[in-house]
C-alpha cells in the first residue's frame, strides 16, 4: 500500500506482525518498524514466541551437512556457513555437537566450521 498523498488526512500505518518475542531492554526491530521510513508508517505487532522444540528433521539435515563437510568455504560444499541468529539457533548447534558420539572422527565433524566477521570458531575439545 503506497503512502498517503492527501494531506489532509494522516498516513495509514502499516500493520506489521514481528514474529518475536519483544526484547525487555528495548527491541531493535520494534525501533525500526515504528520510525516513518520512505513515507511509510507501520504498527509492530508482537507475536511471542508459544513453544520451543527442536525438529528432528531439521536437526538431521543440518548433522548430515556438518558430516559431510558441507559447510565450508570449498568446492563442493553446500553452504559457505552459519549464521547464528539466536540463543536458541546456539543451543540447537550445540545440541549437535554434543550428541555426535565420542569415538571415531565424526566428533570432530565440526571443527572446520568457522563463521568470519571477529571470527568464531565451533571446535570441539579432544
Amino acid at each position: 500500500m503506497p503512502p498517503s498523498t492527501d494531506s489532509s488526512s494522516p498516513a495509514e500505518k502499516i500493520p506489521v506482525f514481528l514474529l518475536k518475542t519483544r526484547s525487555a531492554a528495548g527491541d531493535a526491530y520494534e525501533d525500526l518498524f515504528s520510525a516513518p521510513r520512505d513515507g511509510f508508517e507501520f504498527a509492530p505487532t508482537f507475536v511471542p514466541v508459544l513453544e520451543h522444540c527442536f525438529l528432528d528433521d531439521g536437526l538431521a539435515e543440518i548433522r548430515g551437512h556438518l558430516r559431510g563437510k558441507r559447510i565450508a568455504n570449498s568446492p563442493g560444499s553446500s553452504y559457505g556457513g552459519l549464521i547464528f541468529t539466536s540463543q536458541r539457533a546456539v543451543e540447537a548447534f550445540s545440541k549437535l555437537v554434543q550428541d555426535e558420539p565420542e569415538s571415531g572422527k565424526s566428533r570432530h565433524s565440526v571443527s572446520h566450521v568457522c563463521a568470519c566477521g571477529d571470527l568464531y570458531l565451533a571446535k570441539t575439545r579432544g
